[in-house]
């Protein structure tokens, strides 16, 4: 058996209707599946995208929302997002990387799968690390280097929610258009 958590809201499926998750967005009116998985370190954050995304038109697929990640990490979730046929974008927040060979094999699985990926990497400064560091007990990391890394996989970085939603819109439209051609 797997562990996802401690210190998680759990998950939702949207497709299958599956609610393993507190959270106020599992009971939100209008919530409907979609295309997008989301992957979440902080219940929080996860929330509050799922809510901005819905106000956006954008409907996820799949809310996953790591926590502390005793077992199951993000590289874990995303690998599952990439096999998962009702997800075609994945977005990403991430306050630390626990377990960075996983997270990078999951990313080129994405890439080589096409499915885009949007993460937003907090921690950028000392003080966001030292934030990111006491919410979840996790490394933020040298951001120069996940830069690097996050580049080199073809993965795009936000900085905001706003601008992850605006990328998850457009990486959403040009993979429609991509596998209605080759349909």
């Amino acid at each position: 058996m797997r562990l996802l958590g401690p210190n998680s809201l759990g998950l939702v499926n949207l497709q299958t209707g599956f609610v393993g998750s507190f959270s106020s967005f599992a009971t939100m009116e209008g919530i409907r599946p979609g295309r997008v998985g989301i992957v979440s370190q902080s219940g929080a954050y996860g929330s509050h995208l799922v809510a901005a995304a819905m106000d956006a038109g954008v409907y996820p697929s799949n809310i996953v929302m790591t926590g502390n990640e005793a077992d199951l990490t993000l590289g874990d979730i995303v690998r599952l997002m990439v096999a998962d046929p009702n997800t075609d974008v994945i977005a990403l927040y991430s306050e630390g990387i626990n377990e960075g060979d996983g997270l990078v094999a999951a990313l080129k699985a994405a890439r080589a799968a096409r499915k885009p990926v949007v993460m937003m990497k907090v921690g950028r400064s000392e003080v966001g690390g030292a934030a990111a560091r006491s919410h979840t007990a996790s490394i933020a990391g040298d951001d120069a280097v996940v830069d690097a890394v996050l580049e080199e996989l073809g993965v795009v970085r936000a900085r905001t929610t706003e601008e992850m939603l605006d990328i998850v819109r457009l990486a959403r439209v040009a993979y429609s258009r991509r596998t209605t051609r080759s349909a």
